[in-house]
């Protein structure tokens, strides 16, 4: 939620603020055409600093919306992830108000390939194949090191390299389906793991040709 409440508030006066603003909230979700309530509820988001929430209520008066304000907004439901359908659920919107078109237009522009929002079934059959070379990795180590084989560190780096390989192009294909499923935190904390993972495998790539 962008902005906080007011500087210099008491703790009395912050509680006091919040329920005032919980019950303004109540109302306009039982009576979303009381258009007075809809006010009240947008004046005290804005005198508390939240932009999001001023226009995310705002917009079921029907009137030009702040920009600032609107891109708040915008930028809060890409967060969420959420499509029109959900912008207008939680905007509360009274019948025959339609959302600002920049609102769905700006959904539009965050969204990435289609293809990706449906892949969670080929994440897992990745992993799967990843982990399956990583646990048969340990059965040939371990195999060829009790056997006393001479060929037993190339073989174990070898395959360590391969599941280090598997490991990270699964990681890869999980941030692109976080990122393209918009979910930013997700995909970052995946984004990095990769570049690790990556790292280490390319780690042992070069202590194999040493």
């Amino acid at each position: 939620m962008t902005g906080s409440w007011a500087v210099g508030e008491t703790p009395e006066e912050r509680a006091s603020r919040r329920e005032h603003v919980g019950r303004l909230k109540f109302l306009l979700q039982q009576n979303p055409e009381d258009a007075a309530t809809r006010r009240l509820l947008v004046d005290a988001y804005r005198a508390g600093g939240h932009s999001d929430q001023a226009a995310r209520f705002a917009i079921g008066l029907g009137e030009p919306l702040d920009p600032a304000e609107e891109r708040a907004y915008i930028d809060m439901l890409r967060g969420l992830g959420a499509d029109e359908e959900t912008a207008r659920r939680l905007s509360l919107l009274p019948a025959g108000v339609e959302l600002p078109p920049r609102i769905p237009a700006g959904l539009a522009a965050e969204r990435l390939p289609d293809q990706w929002l449906d892949w969670g079934g080929r994440v897992l059959a990745v992993w799967f194949c990843s982990v399956g070379l990583g646990i048969l990795t340990l059965f040939v180590a371990y195999g060829f090191s009790v056997f006393g084989s001479p060929d037993a560190r190339v073989v174990a780096l070898r395959w360590t390299f391969a599941t280090g390989v598997a490991t990270t192009i699964a990681l890869a294909v999980t941030t692109m389906w976080a990122t393209a499923s918009r979910r930013r935190g997700p995909a970052s904390v995946w984004g990095l793991i990769t570049a690790a993972v990556g790292a280490a495998a390319l780690g042992v790539f070069v202590r194999f040709l040493g």
